[in-house]
């Protein structure tokens, strides 16, 4: 026999034509005369008899709403899913990889032995050519005074020097006479090193501006307007130009037309030219950092702190190697990733060594560091198979291991070396203040030979072309040696 709360907690039978009480919280139809609603248990005292047919069409417009609420919520489940899929997509690929291709693919890498395209010769900056023999008399074939400061080195390419010259502009000359072939004014100062990628030279000027020109005929072809100086040499790389401007700004620009891509902004200005591979991109910008993006994606990879460096970094196999004004060169691992939350990870670390409570670890990419005794180190590391080759301001060029950091030799030159050597072969190149230019032997540092007598202090690398080097003074003279 059922008890009376057993008969209250039955649901009414709508098919039943009686009155029933109707929950006014969950619309479920309960019997005549029960006190509280068998779903939610509200209490029904106070609540009017309903008769089935109105129950009916309250349930029905519940029932809609339930469903329209169950695909709402599933919609809105799988939007939130679609987005974190597009997020970790675009985390992960770039937003390049979703852009069209370049409309041209010209690199400035060189075609052979005899070309020179660009600062310390390829977008990686090595400074190498493996497979030259230079074996020099001293004689000075040709030289050309431009009659202003030259700020950085020329280009070599199909026996073509071309040299951005200061107040002069954009120049051209025959690599065998030295005669011109083309001149182009510029209303600016050019003040990097110049490129030559496919037909074009490229080049920063001190107004802001990056200029191409055609590097057969010396016409203009497109310019690109930053929000500062250029000293950054353009690096280009499957058709795309990499520049970096005093606006803190890192632009990648279609090497034909110069539309921009994209561009990545820095904590400072960026003076040196970036390095580039076909994996990573590499810069110093003048915060102290070296920043390491995904050539593909623009993605930072991550960032490392050194000290104050206007230098340009180098990229090796796997490692980048950059020197600073502390006078350390180091070796960095390129292939890390700085995951989320990591930096402030590594904040409360630097916080709690602060205090006591935690040691501290080296940066992220470190494998090792050399030190040069009371100097900076000065321009671009260079690396061959087994050492890396880089000059310092106390006069000395080292040669450091490339697994250990560890010295193997050094050399000192009679007066304050330039920026960075060069490698041919197995002969190392470097240049002093004082005119001269030595060649050494790669393995043991053992002087080979040496010219002298090259009027002005010369400024820049000397580089190698056509069995030829050719070697750029502060005071604005080419001089082609042999």
């Amino acid at each position: 026999m059922n008890t009376r709360s057993q008969i209250e907690r039955r649901p009414a039978d709508l098919d039943v034509e009686s009155e029933i009480l109707l929950c006014p919280t969950c619309a479920t139809a309960n019997v005549l005369g029960a006190s509280r609603c068998v779903e939610c248990f509200r209490r029904l005292n106070e609540v009017a008899p309903s008769s089935p047919e109105t129950a009916r069409t309250v349930q029905h417009a519940l029932d809609v709403a339930r469903k329209r609420k169950r695909l709402l919520a599933i919609a809105g489940v799988v939007f939130v899913l679609m987005l974190l899929a597009g997020w970790r997509l675009y985390d992960f690929y770039g937003f390049t990889r979703f852009m069209g291709d370049p409309t041209t693919t010209i690199s400035s890498t060189p075609a052979s032995v005899n070309d020179w395209p660009m600062v310390h010769r390829n977008p990686s900056h090595n400074g190498l050519v493996r497979d030259a023999v230079f074996t020099p008399t001293g004689e000075v074939v040709w030289s050309f005074d431009f009659d202003t400061t030259i700020s950085g080195s020329p280009a070599v390419v199909d026996g073509v020097v071309y040299v951005g010259a200061g107040r002069q502009g954009f120049v051209a000359l025959d690599g065998g006479t030295g005669d011109t072939l083309w001149h182009q004014p510029m209303t600016a100062e050019v003040i990097t090193s110049v490129t030559v990628a496919g037909d074009f030279l490229y080049g920063g000027l001190r107004d802001g501006r990056v200029v191409a020109v055609n590097r057969h005929t010396g016409d203009i072809e497109w310019e690109l307007l930053t929000g500062n100086k250029v000293f950054s040499t353009p690096v280009v790389v499957d058709g795309i130009a990499y520049v970096g401007s005093g606006d803190f700004y890192l632009y990648a620009v279609d090497a034909a037309t110069g539309d921009v891509r994209w561009t990545y902004r820095a904590g400072n200005a960026i003076v040196a030219s970036p390095a580039v591979t076909e994996e990573v991109i590499a810069f110093m910008a003048q915060d102290r950092k070296l920043y390491i993006l995904e050539t593909k994606s623009a993605k930072l990879r991550f960032d490392y702190q050194v000290d104050f460096t206007g230098n340009s970094p180098s990229i090796f196999e796997d490692r980048v190697y950059v020197g600073d004004s502390d006078g350390v060169l180091r070796s960095i691992d390129w292939h890390q990733r700085t995951w989320p939350f990591e930096k402030a990870f590594a904040a409360l670390r630097y916080q709690g060594w602060w205090f006591g409570l935690a040691s501290l670890e080296n940066q992220k990419g470190f494998v090792w560091g050399f030190s040069t005794p009371e100097s900076s180190i000065l321009g671009t590391p260079v690396s061959s198979d087994n050492l890396v080759y880089v000059t310092s301001s106390n006069g000395r060029l080292y040669a450091v291991d490339r697994e250990t950091g560890l010295e193997s030799w050094h050399f000192r030159v009679s007066g304050p070396a330039t920026a960075a050597p060069t490698v041919l072969g197995d002969t190392v190149i470097l240049a002093d203040h004082q005119g001269r230019i030595y060649g050494l032997k790669a393995g043991t540092g053992q002087l080979l030979w040496e010219i002298q007598g090259l009027a002005g202090t010369i400024s820049s690398p000397p580089i190698f072309a056509n069995k030829t080097l050719y070697v750029v003074t502060e005071e604005g003279v080419l001089a082609a040696v042999r």
